[in-house]
């Protein structure tokens, strides 16, 4: 009796301490999720140790920041990535029961990410047979070897820590049409393979010594905003010189990330600004806040000040100030739109052009207006000079390379004066530049010096990517003015 007592109570106690936290199993299960697969031994051990709901969820936060690539953005691009990956391999690798991400398959591509490779072997195929026969799961018939998979993984997927060029992995499902394509461990073939996949945790964890998650502001090097800074936007008087101008383009940071690029000009009657606040608006509410250092860029006829602001996909507005010595020479509300960014598959990214292209060597992917270290200042009003060439460039994100190591295309131009084409330039053969392995980039000019009627073009681009087919076309507004009549 006493025992029937002590079990209920037990029982009781049990629903009571679930009942009070909502999230408590979301933490309970997180190492027996995908995150295991990148967790290191010291780190499951200090996750055991937890206690509570709230422990569990800052060492969670922390467990993320240290595989954060860049710690001076609110943007986690390792755990954007990571979320993809599992997302993927939920869809693609699961069977009966058994979720997609926690197979042997799952944990490949989430800790590696996709092959260069993939082979496939029927049941009865030869190759299949001798790996159902090395693996142990078939001896006897050919009938009991369900199908297998190779993958391979070469060159810049492997770390240094291998000491081979090509690294293949041999799943073989364990009877046929089971599905589960399992990574057998007693395989020789498969010894690097799963070294590869033992070393993960320690390889993710790029800063094991934090100890405290950043708290950072909505622009990279920011912090947040306190509700005095952002009082300034609810303020009757909004100052706006004449002549400032803004520009908001959708940007690139990588291949899931596209923020919003800003360009702030203020003409030369204005002094330079010190101090920029900014705020984002959306549906959901406030998407976040920054403070951070102006730094203004020296342009014709002023300063521009460039902001790259990470946000979800959807419809924004975003408040902008800037200020000298906490006072207000600028503020402004612009209305901005995100796409959805494709999570497979070929895509080019918006074009961006200007007269005045700078090389910057020390620039960071994501870098407002910059592509593969050339900034791009755009030209606000789009207006242009016969002595002046139209820069422009896109990004080219997750092209098939060839053998050969290059991504090839097709460029061509369309030139209109008003409503009629007036020129039509032979499409030419362009060559990718590489960035990282999923981003490659482009970029062209055109000379305005054979422009000799001024007045209202556009010039249409049509890029097209030819290992894909993927192509994006563009239309590039353009006045043009003739090089003596700018200088009189």
């Amino acid at each position: 009796m006493k025992c029937g007592l002590a079990k209920l109570a037990l029982a009781v106690w049990l629903a009571g301490a679930m009942a009070g936290t909502a999230l408590a199993e979301e933490y309970l299960k997180f190492m027996e999720g995908p995150a295991q697969w990148i967790a290191t031994k010291e780190e499951r051990k200090e996750f055991a140790k937890l206690t509570s709901e709230a422990a569990a969820k800052a060492w969670v936060e922390l467990f993320w920041a240290r595989r954060d690539p860049d710690l001076n953005t609110a943007i986690n691009e390792f755990k954007v990535e990571f979320d993809r990956r599992v997302a993927a391999a939920d869809q693609a690798f699961g069977w009966e029961k058994q979720r997609g991400a926690l197979t042997d398959r799952g944990r490949t591509f989430i800790v590696l990410g996709r092959p260069r490779a993939v082979d496939k072997f029927g049941s009865g195929d030869r190759t299949q047979r001798q790996l159902g026969e090395a693996s142990g799961w078939m001896s006897d018939s050919a009938d009991r070897q369900g199908e297998a998979e190779v993958w391979e993984y070469r060159g810049e997927q492997i770390p240094p820590s291998i000491k081979a060029q090509q690294v293949l992995f041999f799943f073989v499902e364990s009877r046929p049409n089971l599905g589960d394509f399992v990574l057998n461990r007693t395989e020789r073939r498969n010894t690097n393979a799963l070294k590869l996949l033992a070393e993960a945790p320690e390889r993710t964890l790029l800063h094991p010594k934090l100890t405290e998650v950043p708290r950072l502001g909505l622009v990279a090097g920011s912090k947040s905003a306190t509700a005095q800074q952002l009082a300034i936007f609810e303020a009757e008087a909004r100052p706006w010189p004449e002549g400032a101008q803004v520009l908001v383009r959708e940007g690139l940071m990588s291949a899931l990330m596209h923020p919003l690029w800003v360009h702030l000009f203020l003409p030369d009657t204005v002094p330079a600004a010190d101090e920029a606040v900014g705020r984002a608006r959306g549906a959901g509410g406030v998407g976040g806040t920054f403070v951070v250092a102006a730094a203004p860029l020296s342009v014709p006829g002023g300063r521009a000040y460039e902001f790259s602001i990470p946000l979800d996909a959807g419809a924004w507005e975003v408040d902008l100030a800037l200020l000298k010595q906490g006072a207000p020479l600028a503020v402004t509300t612009v209305a901005a739109t995100t796409d959805k960014v494709p999570e497979e598959g070929t895509y080019i990214s918006p074009f961006y052009w200007g007269v005045d292209v700078r090389q910057e060597a020390q620039a960071h992917l994501g870098d407002p207006f910059n592509v593969g270290g050339w900034r791009i200042l755009p030209r606000l009003g789009d207006t242009y000079t016969t002595d002046e060439s139209l820069a422009y460039f896109c990004f080219i994100v997750r092209p098939p390379v060839t053998a050969e190591g290059q991504v090839n295309g097709e460029l061509t131009l369309n030139l209109f004066f008003g409503d009629r084409k007036v020129a039509e330039l032979p499409t030419q053969n362009v060559t990718f530049s590489p960035i990282t392995e999923d981003l490659w980039m482009m970029g062209s000019s055109l000379p305005l010096k054979g422009f000799r009627r001024p007045g209202e073009y556009r010039l249409e681009i049509t890029l097209k990517e030819l290992g894909s087919g993927v192509s994006k076309t563009v239309t590039v507004p353009m006045t043009v003015t003739s090089a003596q009549a700018s200088e009189s």
